[in-house]
């Protein structure tokens, strides 16, 4: 009986085990030479039976490849610092933590953390505030920049995909002040927002801005609010004036800043401070420090301090944290006792509670999500999940003869100094360097030994610089781009080049990739359009070996996976083809590596017709599986072939798609 060859739809699910690899012959010359199919003796079952062939020998040598990065080409990876710890808030087993730079939740049952930003979907890193509302379901993080992020979760409280952003707050510029979320708080199914201008409501049902409330000082006047609680139909917020109370019914106008009355101590002045709710009490710490417990109308005095209190938070229903002249203390409601807390891991706690087994989870400044779940305080934070990279400023390059390019202060130019102490220096004008402005910030030199030069008015090249320690021409060339000196608005803070010899540029602005001479724009990466956690670039280095680009900015570090590598000294004259075969449902780029260095790349099909061409950057080259003019290519084998100015051609590797 004949063996049973399934259809190419379900291909990719075949896996085949040989003990060698099957090597399959194919003549050079056909691939550039165009002919039909029946011209090279390959019927359409032949065809077929080599695809078979070689997606089984590609299973085998594929993850070698692959290998060699740890993420796609043209995909991004964040190396955010998750140390400095804000917010906390928990569902089933799970804890969600907001810190500086972005957001984490640690899995209690499984002991690990998974990481959640603009990859994910999240608008932005910056977190000032999160919380969940369990029986919805709704994760809500608030951003400094006022944005609100709404994640759907799923029964077991993980995020989904489905997140709602809400931009109100952040695009409204009638608002003047800070437009930072300061705390959250619900009531049924509405969420109150505490911003420096005021309270907004929002309907979770609906998912969007139901009110927000303005001006509820005494006689109207604008009130920023800091926090806010429920107790019972009553909602507390905290403010400047005073905590102001009122009642949470539809007949009841809370616009309306007469429907709201001001908290007085038994003094008879008003009650400034934080609030907090164990069960269904309500605690104020006041500023003059005070621990009030508010019943029925009635506040009682449990505790006092020397100074005021700055925080106070709900750790369960009957114990409240609270902080104040930077100690740490937890007061237990039922029989008013208190107990220092010491631990070193938890000095700059900002927030925290208890869970259901007694143990204590922490917020800190410092360390990050802390708990003595294991018996001992230690941190849960995501560890850096990159310590190759380091960071590397230069103010100091040396050309191909070795003298030293020194950037000097604002305004001071640069000096250039030889192996002999022979000192030159270049600022501005004709003669005299010609720089854009004398205030340099960044430096380097690329392939073919040129210096380019970041300056706050954009960039300039030294294309010999041996002229320019001779003294035979001391000027540099701007690069023309669009008609204009290239990034002449720009202060370049910093300039990388990658295996291709193309220009990295970070700015105040974003990124730029420009071409080797810089006249022409490869990408441009902004907040807008990428994970940049800021565009205030501060920082690029590459890895060689695998073309990765790192960004640090003044929000954190991401690195994005570049199409463009060095050239080692490993070539074998093999191509690292990935991934290979190509999925169904992969929708990236193809990525070739261990070519040599700029060589034309052309993707054939097996009757020799060209797919595609293209130009190495270093040794890599990469392909997005489609036509020049758009399509994806059928299933089937594709040749890659290289060829040099020279004229000498090779294949270099085969590639099977799967459609």
């Amino acid at each position: 009986m004949l063996p049973i060859i399934p259809t190419v739809k379900f291909l990719h699910k075949i896996k085949c085990y040989w003990a060698k690899p099957i090597v399959m012959k194919q003549d050079v010359a056909n691939v550039f030479i165009h002919k039909k199919t029946n011209e090279v003796g390959m019927t359409a079952s032949q065809a077929l039976f080599q695809l078979l062939m070689l997606l089984c020998v590609v299973q085998m040598t594929v993850t070698n490849a692959m290998a060699q990065l740890s993420t796609p080409v043209g995909t991004w990876r964040t190396h955010f610092n998750y140390k400095k710890a804000k917010a906390l808030a928990q569902a089933g087993n799970l804890i969600y933590c907001a810190t500086e730079q972005g957001l984490f939740y640690y899995d209690k049952s499984a002991n690990e953390a998974n990481i959640l930003t603009k990859l994910d979907g999240l608008s932005n890193n910056q977190i000032a505030q999160i919380k969940i509302h369990t029986s919805l379901k709704l994760l809500i993080i608030g951003y400094t920049s006022g944005a609100l992020d709404l994640v759907q979760l799923d029964s077991q409280f993980e995020p989904t995909s489905q997140i709602i952003t809400l931009k109100f707050i952040e695009e409204n510029t009638a608002i003047l002040s800070s437009k930072k979320v300061s705390d959250i708080s619900f009531y049924q199914n509405t969420a109150f927002m505490s911003y420096d201008f005021g309270l907004v409501v929002l309907d979770l049902d609906k998912k969007e801005v139901k009110e927000t409330y303005l001006y509820l000082g005494e006689n109207g006047n604008a009130l920023g609010v800091s926090q806010s609680v429920v107790v019972g139909s009553i909602l507390y917020i905290s403010t400047p004036i005073g905590i102001r109370q009122a009642t949470l019914s539809n007949e009841v106008n809370l616009q309306y800043f007469g429907n709201w009355t001001t908290l007085k101590s038994p003094s008879g002045t008003a009650l400034k401070g934080a609030l907090c709710v164990t069960g269904t009490q309500l605690w104020i710490g006041s500023i003059e420090g005070d621990l009030w417990k508010y019943t029925n109308g009635q506040l009682l005095s449990t505790l006092k301090f020397a100074t005021g209190i700055d925080k106070l938070i709900t750790l369960d229903t009957q114990h409240l944290l609270i902080k104040n002249a930077s100690v740490l203390r937890v007061y237990q409601t039922s029989d008013e006792s208190v107990s220092r807390l010491t631990e070193p891991l938890a000095l700059q706690l900002q927030d925290g509670f208890w869970d259901s087994q007694q143990k204590f989870w922490i917020a800190d400044y410092a360390n990050g999500l802390v708990s003595n779940i294991s018996g001992t305080y230690k941190s849960y934070s995501p560890t850096s999940q990159d310590t190759l990279f380091q960071y590397r400023k230069d103010s100091i390059i040396l050309d191909s003869d070795k003298n030293r390019w020194t950037r000097l202060g604002a305004y001071q130019g640069i000096m250039v100094e030889t192996p002999a102490q022979k000192r030159t220096y270049l600022y501005t004008g004709k003669g005299q360097g010609n720089l854009p402005s004398a205030s340099v910030a960044s430096m380097t030199l690329d392939k073919y030994g040129q210096i380019w030069v970041g300056t706050t008015a954009g960039v300039a090249v030294f294309d010999d610089p041996a002229s320019v320690v001779s003294g035979r021409n001391l000027d540099a060339y701007t690069p023309i781009f669009e008609k204009r000196r290239l990034l002449a608005n720009e202060t370049v803070t910093t300039i990388a080049i990658d295996g291709g010899n193309r220009k990295w540029m970070g700015t105040n602005n974003g990124v730029f990739l420009f071409s080797e001479d810089g006249t022409e724009l490869v990408n441009n990466f902004t907040v807008k359009n990428s994970p940049l956690p800021s565009n205030q670039i501060s920082y690029i280095g590459i890895e060689p070996s695998t073309g990765e680009v790192y960004i640090r900015t003044s929000q954190g570090m991401v690195s994005y996976q570049g199409t463009a590598m060095e050239a080692g000294d490993n070539i074998s004259g093999k191509a690292l083809i990935y991934p290979n075969p190509v999925r169904p449902e992969y929708e990236g780029l193809i990525t070739i590596d261990g070519l040599y260095e700029n060589v034309v790349v052309k993707i054939t099909d097996v009757a020799g017709r060209l797919i595609y061409e293209t130009k190495s950057n270093g040794s890599r080259a990469v392909w997005n599986g489609q036509y020049p003019t758009g399509g994806k290519v059928p299933t089937g084998i594709y040749y890659v072939m290289t060829s040099t100015d020279e004229g000498n051609q090779a294949l270099m590797g085969k590639i099977a798609v799967v459609r």
